[in-house]
């Protein structure tokens, strides 16, 4: 399409197949073989049309870190606009030179240094190290821009269930679901310089089924997640995310009932990485949820949480 117009279009399938059997074999009674058989599949589909663009700048970001490391050695002079875009699309072509040799870095920053220009002549062993750094910061994915969907969504479900007791069958269920709905989200991310990412991703969606003989009648759904990446060393960077929901389903048996959820989460993760392919990582976060279940009780439950936890990289992408 024109402009920053798009179409997008997505689907998802999944079957599934479980048996399970059990033999109750006791001196008292005659043995029993009961088998459960379960097949299940469930398909969706939404398609719709978009406005903007949300790009993925890592390799920016990186070029301009090389920037201030060589600034740090005192190269003020050696980037300028062009030299930046240059070593941006050398850091996008980073993968292929570890699909094509088996020393890549030494290709890539011989590379990266020739399109730099001349201003990197000269440069010690340890100063080419401390630019080639650059490349094992924890910048994280960085996205700049933003877009809006908006469109149809389309599901189905097929599960059959039965049970044979010794051979002979005796239950079977198959329930058949199909639903239509609409979609609309929207995304922005924006860099507060080079060491700070904000971001928010806005989704709701709207379903009703189509038989007019099922338990519910309609049911929306609304999430909003706001993220915040501050890198506040060379190795060491903070990840904060609030997440919003609310979701709410009309029912029509055994009679109207409208039942809504609203649930509130907090979490801030830690990354250190102690080396350039073991990182520790520690989180602590906080949820709230509350669920009205129209002719039950309410119920609400809050809580904090902990986590801490090792990671090794057997291969270092530009986006960690």
């Amino acid at each position: 399409m024109q402009g920053d117009f798009f179409l997008t279009a997505r689907t998802s399938n999944r079957a599934a197949y479980v048996h399970r059997s059990s033999v109750i074999d006791e001196p008292t009674v005659p043995e029993d073989d009961v088998a459960d058989l379960g097949v299940a599949y469930r398909s969706s589909a939404r398609l719709g049309i978009g406005f903007g663009r949300v790009r993925d700048v890592t390799p920016v970001i990186r070029a301009l870190r090389v920037r201030e490391r060589l600034k740090a050695l005192g190269r003020d002079e050696v980037m300028g606009r062009e030299a930046v875009q240059a070593a941006a699309q050398a850091f996008a072509r980073r993968p292929g030179y570890t699909a094509i040799y088996d020393r890549p870095d030494k290709y890539f920053w011989n590379d990266l240094f020739s399109e730099i220009g001349d201003g990197t002549d000269g440069l010690a062993p340890g100063e080419v190290f401390y630019v080639a750094e650059a490349l094992q910061e924890p910048v994280g994915r960085r996205l700049e821009g933003g877009e809006v969907r908006a469109g149809v969504t389309l599901a189905y479900d097929n599960e059959l269930e039965r049970t044979e007791d010794n051979g002979v069958l005796t239950r079977r269920n198959r329930d058949i679901e199909s639903a239509y709905g609409l979609f609309a989200s929207g995304e922005y991310f924006t860099n507060l310089g080079l060491r700070q990412q904000v971001g928010v991703v806005l989704d709701a969606r709207y379903s009703r089924p189509t038989e007019d003989d099922r338990t519910t009648d309609s049911a929306s759904r609304v999430t909003l997640d706001a993220t915040w990446l501050y890198d506040v060393a060379d190795r060491f960077r903070l990840d904060s995310r609030v997440n919003a929901r609310y979701a709410r389903t009309q029912r029509t048996e055994p009679f109207d009932i409208t039942e809504s959820a609203i649930g509130v989460s907090v979490q801030t993760d830690a990354r250190v990485f102690v080396e350039n392919r073991l990182a520790v990582t520690a989180g602590v976060g906080y949820a709230y949820d509350y669920e009205d279940q129209g002719d039950r009780a309410d119920q609400t439950s809050r809580g904090m949480f902990f986590d801490i936890g090792v990671r090794y990289y057997l291969f270092r992408s530009l986006n960690i």
